[in-house]
């Protein structure tokens, strides 16, 4: 026998807000992507980034400067969003870098820059060779 359960419009607010949650924690790993041909990941126990590409590989350390934090962040995992990435922190936060931004940096990552940085309303991406 079928059980019909009834539920009122917040609760699936709810229930669809919950699996889009874990969907996009589901998708962060502290493993990394590629991205443009270049595997970008987190470098475990330092929170920098390892950019590789063929026989070229660099490490950096990444700094932030937003309306509410400006100095380093520990990153742990990395995740796709569409043509985005989303980086998430030793604290748990999560923040998104812009497609434009993601190929900027690898341009400049390519071309052997000691540092790379992306800008993009209010929010600047540094990241320093380590």
């Amino acid at each position: 026998m079928k059980k019909i359960v009834r539920i009122t419009e917040s609760d699936l607010v709810k229930i669809v807000k919950r699996i889009i949650n874990e969907s996009s924690d589901a998708m962060l790993s502290s493993k990394g992507i590629t991205f443009n041909g270049v595997n970008i990941s987190p470098v475990p126990g330092t929170g920098h980034l390892l950019f590789k590409s063929g026989n070229i590989t660099k490490e950096y350390k990444v700094k932030v400067d937003t309306f509410f934090y400006g100095g380093p962040v520990s990153v742990v995992k990395l995740g796709r969003k569409g043509d985005d990435i989303t980086i998430e922190d030793n604290t748990g936060k999560k923040f998104d870098i812009k497609n434009t931004n993601i190929l900027n940096l690898i341009k400049q990552f390519k071309l052997n820059k000691p540092v790379l940085s992306a800008s993009d309303m209010g929010v600047t991406v540094k990241l320093n060779l380590a």
